[in-house]
């Protein structure tokens, strides 16, 4: 999409406690730069974004030792 960046945080496989700099109860997966003309083409580019970045993300039973 012109106009737009997308600097993906995660990898595939990649378990999110293991990111750096993230509170307990959120995180960071993307960071999306987008530019436009106006407040309505940006609204329109991040809902683009949203549709198509997809995140599949499982919870996995940490191990307690």
């Amino acid at each position: 999409m012109p106009g737009t960046i997308v600097s993906l945080r995660v990898r595939p496989g990649q378990r999110l406690s293991e990111l750096k700099d993230q509170d307990s109860y959120s995180y960071e997966l993307a960071i999306i730069y987008i530019g436009g003309r106006d407040q309505t083409e940006l609204l329109e580019k991040y809902q683009r974004c949203l549709e198509v970045l997809s995140f599949d993300i499982e919870h996995i039973a940490s191990a307690v030792n």
